[in-house]
This record gives C-alpha cells, sequence and structure tokens, in this order.
C-alpha cells in the first residue's frame, strides 16, 4: 500500500512540476471556482480536474483508485507550500535552474509551432490521394508471398450452439451480426467476428487444413479449439501474387500517408529555416574536444 502511494506521489509531483514551468511563462490565469489556495497561488475546479486525469494516467491500473480529488489536492498544495519556499531562498535565479526552465519552455514552443504549422496544416487526404500511394507502395507492402484466406469467426461453449448458428447463418442470416451477438470471442466480437487475412501458418492445424480447402462464402463445420467451438466464414481468398485489397487497407493507409506528408511537411519547414538562418555545424572541432577528453583519460589512468 505504501508502495501505491509513493507511486501516486510521484505520478502527480512530475505532473505539478510540468505546471509550475509552464506557469512562469504565463503572466496571468483565467480565473475559475477556486477549491485550493497555497503559497500564493489558486487550485481552480478546472485545474483540479485536469491534474487529476494527467494523474491516473500515469499511475498503474492497479493504484487508480487511490488517485481521489482530496490526494491531489493534497499534493498540489505540499508542492506549491515547497514551491513557494524555494522562491523566498530565490532558487528561481539558479543558473542551472533558469536553464532547466528555457529548456522546458522551448520543448513548450517547439510543439505549439509544430501543431501550428504541421497538425492543423495536414488534416486530411483524398481518397485519390490514398490510393495512389497505395500503389506506389503495394508491390512493397501488399503483395502476398503466401496464400492467404480473409475469415469470420464464431466461437461458442457448446456444439449445439455452433451447429445451430451455422445453420442460421446458411439459412441467411447474417454472419457477421450472429457473431456481434452471440460470439464469446471478445478480441473480434464488435467487428463481427473478423480475423483479417491469414496465411496456413497463423492459424491452429485443425482450421487451417479445412478452411483453406473451402470457397469464398463457405463456412465450415464446428470444430474443436482449446476453448468450445468455432464455426468460420471465408470471406476472400487470395493466391501468391495478389494483393491485399485497397479497401480493406484504406483506414490504416489514410494514416500512413498523413504521417509521410506531416514528415515531408516537416522536412520541407525546416529546410526553409535552413536556408534563412544558414546554421553552421563544426565537427571538426567536436572531434578535437574528443582526442582531448581520451588523452586527458588516459594520461589520468597512466598515473
Amino acid at each position: 500500500m505504501r508502495a501505491g502511494l509513493i507511486r501516486c506521489s510521484c505520478s502527480i509531483l512530475v505532473i505539478l512540476i510540468g505546471s509550475v514551468f509552464l506557469s512562469l511563462s504565463c503572466s496571468k490565469k483565467e480565473e475559475g471556482i477556486i477549491v485550493a489556495e497555497a503559497g500564493g497561488e489558486k487550485l481552480t475546479a478546472e485545474e483540479l480536474d485536469r491534474l487529476i486525469d494527467e494523474s491516473k494516467e500515469r499511475t498503474p491500473k492497479m493504484y487508480r483508485h487511490m488517485v481521489t480529488p482530496e490526494s491531489v489536492m493534497d499534493e498540489w498544495i505540499e508542492f506549491q507550500l515547497l514551491a513557494q519556499e524555494g522562491l523566498n531562498r530565490n532558487y528561481d535565479d539558479d543558473p542551472e535552474v533558469k536553464k532547466k526552465v528555457e529548456e522546458y519552455l522551448k520543448r513548450k514552443v517547439v510543439a505549439k509551432l509544430w501543431e501550428e504549422e504541421i497538425e492543423k496544416k495536414v488534416t486530411d487526404a483524398s481518397e485519390e490521394e490514398v490510393r495512389k500511394f497505395y500503389e506506389e507502395i503495394k508491390d512493397r507492402d501488399y503483395k502476398l508471398s503466401k496464400e492467404k484466406v480473409r475469415l469470420r469467426v464464431i466461437a461458442t461453449r457448446s456444439i449445439l450452439e455452433a451447429k445451430n448458428l451455422k445453420k442460421r447463418a446458411m439459412d441467411g442470416e447474417d454472419f457477421a451480426e450472429l457473431a456481434r451477438e452471440y460470439s464469446i470471442r471478445m478480441d473480434n466480437k464488435e467487428a463481427g467476428g473478423d480475423m483479417g487475412y491469414r496465411a496456413r501458418s497463423e492459424l491452429p492445424n485443425e482450421v487451417s487444413s479445412v478452411v483453406f480447402n473451402l470457397n469464398e462464402g463457405e463456412i465450415t463445420d464446428p470444430i474443436k479449439l482449446e476453448v468450445g467451438f468455432s464455426i468460420f466464414q471465408v470471406v476472400d481468398r487470395l493466391g501468391v501474387g495478389d494483393y491485399i485489397p485497397f479497401d480493406y487497407v484504406k483506414e490504416q493507409l489514410e494514416n500512413r500517408y498523413l504521417v509521410e506528408m506531416k514528415k515531408k511537411a516537416a522536412s520541407d519547414f525546416l529546410e526553409r529555416l535552413k536556408e534563412e538562418n544558414q546554421p553552421i555545424k563544426y565537427l571538426s572541432r567536436y572531434n578535437d574536444y574528443l582526442n582531448e577528453k581520451y588523452k586527458k583519460s588516459k594520461n589520468d589512468g597512466e598515473r
């Protein structure tokens, strides 16, 4: 229990340190409902909400129940008292402290610049752009070297239930809807039992030996697995040299494309900054420094 308290306290402390650095860059804070005062600072209900949320994110799940409004408020009060005492001793004039604050503020400024210059300018992509991206990379990323089948599965606890669900699917009910309602496999239940494209090596032998002999749309008889019985529907079949279909990878491909576009935008932006500012690198000086450091270390070791 004590270890849990320490973890929670450290989590809140990290957040509060960041808050203090940030407050040094702000001349005035918006007023709200004041829920605590300490060290000349005021804590609003909105700020407390944020601290609680951030603390829970940083705290292991097993200890999150210990993060309460009062515990976070106590940590905030104690931290503000310590911070005020440090300020009273003029520790904020310490060169090392000033350097840390400056580094922190620079990181915040860079993050804001990235948000304004990249994130807000590269927000979406047309289907035409994404499809073109797919065509450019499909030979490298989506061309199959192994035969694959796309499967849906309904997992049940009993063979009778599995047989009944197969009959309902064969009679015309939607396999995916049956999976959402009845399957006990939680990893793909909401996706209608969709397992994606699988090679033989990615399936149990008792499954691969059956599904790779079925045609598109066919459903297996119940197959006994480690937990209960499952029926599988073959949604699609792809052979060696075929490509994973665009529609199947469209969503993830759009995300990849946007990441690539953001990288390009960042690279172009940095190139422009370099041209405007003409930075200089003195690598030879650093190499000289390393040589001197090595010589000094060697001489010290021989004494």
